[in-house]
Order: structure tokens, then C-alpha cells, then sequence
């Protein structure tokens, strides 16, 4: 005798013999649960800038926690045009150089793009760090045994100057 936990999780044919359309009835029962947080962007108007947007959104962030700069820095309408932010479109640029998709990158973001990293960030900075100082993006984990101590190569690469 099996017991109904094993008959409900092992048997897959079975179920898929008895109720053929059980996967797309259960993903439209998901669907309905699902609480937007936030509104979608527009389509982005240059594809292959959307890695990029999103590396410097989180960077920008990245920056933030590790205190290299402040809230009222990123909100300034001169801060694309900054040392820090050509420092992180530098780094963000090499890091996604590594995938197939970092190398597309178009240049100079437009305003639209700037604009949706910064609502990215502000989004991240809502709902993570803003009314919590403890926030640490880059932790070190030490390492044990044969495994060394793990660390943000990305990170550390910035601001280790």
C-alpha cells in the first residue's frame, strides 16, 4: 500500500492520463493570484540596452549601501553627467562584456533610459534600504574546508581605489 502524498507526487502519468489540461487550469488559477507591485515599463526603445539599464540601476543602489554616495546625489538632475556615473557605466560595461549580450550596448544612453534606471533604483531603494541602514549588497561569506572565502569581484573592483 502506498500512502496519498506518494500517489499524488510519483504517479505523474497517471494524473496526466485523468486530467490532461491540469497544468494550464492550475496556471490560470496562479495567474489570477498574482498582486502587481508595480506598473511595466514602456518597451524599451533600444534592446540591447536593457542589461546595461538594469546593471546600473543596481549599481547605482550598490553604491548607495556602501555609502559612496547619497540619496539626495542620485536624485540631482546632473548625476548622469558625473564622475561616479561614468565610473559605474565603465564598470557595468565590462561586467556584462562577459555575455553575448553586453557587447550590443548602444552609447550614450538616452534620456528615456537614464530615466528608467532611475526609476529602477528608486523602486529598489523603496522597497530594500529606505528606513533600514543595515543593508549590506556585497557580503563576504568565509569559506570553509577547500572552498575560498566568497566576495563581489564586481564590487570590489570599483571601489577599492
Amino acid at each position: 500500500m502506498i500512502s496519498e502524498t506518494t500517489f499524488s507526487k510519483k504517479f505523474t502519468s497517471f494524473w496526466n492520463e485523468i486530467l490532461p489540461n491540469s497544468k494550464n487550469y492550475i496556471r490560470l488559477i496562479n495567474g489570477g493570484l498574482i498582486e502587481a507591485l508595480y506598473e511595466p515599463f514602456e518597451a524599451a526603445e533600444r534592446k540591447q540596452n536593457t542589461a546595461l539599464v538594469n546593471v546600473l540601476s543596481f549599481d547605482i543602489l550598490r553604491a548607495l549601501c556602501n555609502k559612496n554616495v547619497l540619496i539626495g546625489e542620485v536624485s540631482s538632475p546632473n548625476f548622469f553627467n558625473g564622475d561616479l556615473f561614468a565610473a559605474l557605466l565603465d564598470q557595468g560595461l565590462n561586467y556584462l562584456s562577459k555575455f553575448s549580450y553586453g557587447k550590443d550596448c548602444n552609447l550614450p544612453l538616452s534620456n528615456r533610459e537614464k530615466e528608467q534606471i532611475r526609476q529602477l533604483f528608486q523602486m529598489m531603494y523603496n522597497r530594500y534600504v529606505a528606513g533600514n541602514s543595515s543593508i549590506e549588497v556585497d557580503p563576504s561569506f568565509d569559506g570553509c574546508g577547500f572552498i575560498n572565502m566568497s566576495v563581489s569581484v564586481h564590487s570590489k573592483a570599483l571601489y577599492s581605489n
